[in-house]
This record gives C-alpha cells, structure tokens and sequence, in this order.
C-alpha cells in the first residue's frame, strides 16, 4: 500500500478551480516543489467565503493523499494577479497551457518562476504577444523540447539567405522562397538570439505553437479559441 504523502506549505499557483460535489472543489495548483496537483478543498463552496479560492492566486498550500488526488488541508492565498481584458485572456492561456503539458508532481521550479514572471508582465498590460512567446520559449526549453534555430533538420547551418519550412518533429526543412509558410534563415538567426520582438509576431506564434502541439494532445484550447476570436474582432494579429 502506498504511503500518505503531506505536504506543508507548499509554494502554489492556482491554475483552475471547478465544483466538486455540494461544498468542495477540485483544484488544480502548480507548486513550485512539487510541481502539478489536484486537490479536493473540502468545504469551500459552503456558504459566502470572505477570500474564495480562484484561478491567478498565489500562496501556501498543505494537502496529503496517497494516490493523484490530494486532500486539502489549507490554502492561504497571499496574492492576487489582477488581469484584465486580452491580458486576461492571455493568462487563462498560460494556465491551461500548464495543466496540459505538466505531469501530475512533475516538479519545474524554473518553470515556476517563468510562469510567475509572465503573469506579471502581464498585468502591465503591454506587449502582450511578446510576453506568450517568451513564456512559450521559456517552457519548451526547460521541458527538453527547445528549437534549435541555427540548423536545419539534417544538422546543417541554417542559410541566412534560404528559407525554411519548421516541422515539429524533425526541425527546420528547406523550402521555396515562393512558399507562404517560408521564413527566411535571417529571420532564424535572430530568433536564435532570443530577439523575439525584431520578428514578425505571426512568424514566431507558429513556429512555437507547431512545436507545443503534440504537449498539448488532440483537445482544442479554450483560451486560445477565445484570443483568436479576439484576434479577428480588433484585427490586431499577435495572441
């Protein structure tokens, strides 16, 4: 028989919070030690609570359990991002980005501490395209899944002058510069030195967003439905 886990005042970020019989909810926190959980909170739902648990809080949890699904025990929610309008719309898309490529207890600290600083950048209310990116970057590459912009799929430099067509599983391939999916080898190189905001945003969204793809599984994204609805309504292209 599997042993009780407990865990004390975890560091966490709630990512969604959805009922879960008369008075609880079932919760899905990302902690920054212990990664990914999904916690019942017993009680939450009974009555007015003065400070309800919901998605963008930050604080300290403690819960036990000994399979997936942990018992909380307690949450104290110390902070709050404040998201409005596209930011969040963008937020919501950052966290259920994270509760589909994270394991359940697949510890990321640094992961952690991108996601906290991309929500923060986001309550700034700018640059909101730049700031997915950087976070979609950031993620594939401590998830071992980063993109190699200065070779080709046959481990060839890229041609600043070719142009290249990127699939997500072998890499950048050689194509016509007369295709429209075509990027230029300049425009790699500068996007392998972390340049994100001197490229077209449509040019890095697909390239990033092709590769987190198959992280992602079949289902469409809600939040990402929503941006793109956004996206035709102010013709404003970049979420």
């Amino acid at each position: 028989m599997t042993d009780t886990r407990r865990f004390s005042k975890l560091e966490s970020l709630v990512l969604n919070v959805k009922p879960y019989r008369e008075t609880s909810a079932l919760v899905q926190f990302f902690s920054r030690r212990e990664g990914r959980l999904t916690v019942v909170m017993r009680g939450v739902r009974r009555g007015r609570q003065r400070n309800p648990i919901q998605a963008f809080q930050s604080g300290y949890l403690s819960c036990y359990g000994r399979g997936e699904l942990m018992t909380g025990t307690g949450f104290e929610a110390v902070h709050t991002c404040e998201l409005k309008g596209d930011a969040l719309n963008c937020g919501f898309y950052v966290l259920e980005v994270l509760t589909r490529v994270l394991a359940v207890e697949q510890a990321e600290p640094e992961i952690y501490e991108i996601t906290e600083q991309t929500l923060e950048r986001l309550s700034l209310q700018k640059a909101l395209a730049i700031t997915l990116r950087r976070f979609e970057r950031g993620l594939l590459e401590n998830l071992g899944y980063g993109i190699n912009f200065l070779e080709d799929a046959t481990g060839q430099p890229l041609d600043p002058e070719g142009y290249y067509i990127f699939d997500p599983q072998s890499g950048f391939v050689r194509a016509s510069g007369e295709d429209r999916d075509a990027v230029e080898g300049a425009v790699l190189h500068t996007l392998a030195q972390g340049a994100d905001e001197a490229v077209p945003m449509r040019v890095v969204r697909s390239i990033f967003q092709a590769r987190l793809e198959p992280l992602l599984g079949p289902r469409p994204l809600v939040s990402r439905s929503l941006l793109q609805a956004k996206e035709l309504q102010t013709k404003e292209p970049g979420t």
